[in-house]
């Protein structure tokens, strides 16, 4: 269920004011696209990756971000996943 997929996903430390990490599972082997975006939906940065099937770790430099809210946006396939993390 999308419960479930939502689960698999983290995003540490939070908040951060440096770098942010992201840990997800997959299921099998499929393409990835990763975008953070600020609070107006504007594409901060982006990664398209293939995973391989159990936990796929990314790490972002986030230390140039403003302070404030953004969000990481997940799409693999039909499922889209968003978290909410803070810069300070």
């Amino acid at each position: 269920t999308e419960e479930m997929v939502n689960k698999s996903v983290e995003i540490f430390p939070n908040p951060t004011s440096d770098f942010l990490t992201l840990r997800f599972s997959s299921l099998m082997n499929t393409e990835s696209n990763v975008q953070l975006l600020n609070l107006l939906s504007q594409k901060m940065t982006e990664q398209t990756i293939t995973t391989q099937t159990g936990i796929t770790e990314l790490n972002f430099n986030v230390s140039a971000f403003a302070k404030g809210t953004y969000f990481l946006r997940i799409q693999q396939a039909d499922k889209i996943i968003v978290k909410r993390f803070e810069v300070q």
